[in-house]
């Protein structure tokens, strides 16, 4: 089995933490036009591509394929942002049309999420890790920082309101119903595993947000949704 990378972590000690803060925020640059067609501008400015791309690869190779094009992985939060950006405006037809793609029963789709569940300080003794670039050697930096509380069984969560997502895209509310999918209100959740790995998807009968996946997987219809980098962001 292919080793799992190191894991560098940058947010640790609570003075270090702040230190290194406001290197960790993004800087926001307007883009010209036409590097920008084919992405969202959500409400906190970043600028996500609303198609998905790079079909096919595993965890692992989708983030060293987006970095090489000066693309990163979408973070959990800013996927779920995406999504009740669009529910928002579902009465455009292109917004209406990725919201679709991403909680509308159907054939399965999936897409992976740059989250990675490792062993730390936060809740139920994990850290959510962000992959944000590469050392000379190849390995993986990651953003670190311990998971916050969320819901801790597999079941369907509420998504009915942006205030049932925490700040890392990790749900807080289990729903009421627990015996179906109802598109825009509720989605089932696996709760994260250690060494697991984010992913969003549908099938036939729900939609799921899984935070036990394994990063080795891969499928033509498992893809990507990236943020802009080469310009506007950056981490």
């Amino acid at each position: 089995m292919t080793p799992i990378p190191k894991i560098y972590t940058i947010v640790n000690e609570e003075l270090e933490r702040k230190s290194l803060e406001s290197k960790l925020q993004p800087k926001i640059i307007e883009l010209p036009k036409q590097n920008i067609d084919g992405y969202v501008q959500l409400p906190s400015g970043i600028y996500i591509a609303e198609e998905r791309s790079l079909g096919n690869l595993d965890w692992d190779n989708s983030h060293k394929n987006l970095l090489n094009e000066k693309l990163r992985m979408a973070k959990p939060r800013e996927q779920w942002d995406l999504i009740f950006h669009c529910k928002d405006n579902s009465e455009n037809l292109r917004y209406k049309n990725i919201y679709d793609e991403y909680l509308e029963t159907g054939g399965w789709r999936a897409e992976w999420s740059n989250a990675i569940f490792v062993k730390g300080t936060g809740f139920k003794g994990l850290d959510i890790a962000y992959v944000i670039g590469r050392d000379k050697s190849g390995d993986f930096i990651h953003q670190t920082e311990p998971l916050e509380e969320c819901v801790w069984e597999d079941c369907y969560v509420d998504i009915s309101s942006p205030k049932n997502i925490n700040r890392q895209g990790m749900p807080t509310r289990r729903a009421d119903n627990q015996k179906s999918h109802e598109k825009g209100k509720n989605i089932y959740h696996w709760f994260p595993r250690e060494n697991s790995v984010g992913r969003l998807d549908v099938n036939s009968s729900r939609a799921n947000f899984n935070c036990n996946g394994n990063r080795w997987n891969s499928n033509p219809s498992l893809r990507i949704a990236h943020l802009f980098l080469g310009f506007g962001i950056f981490y």
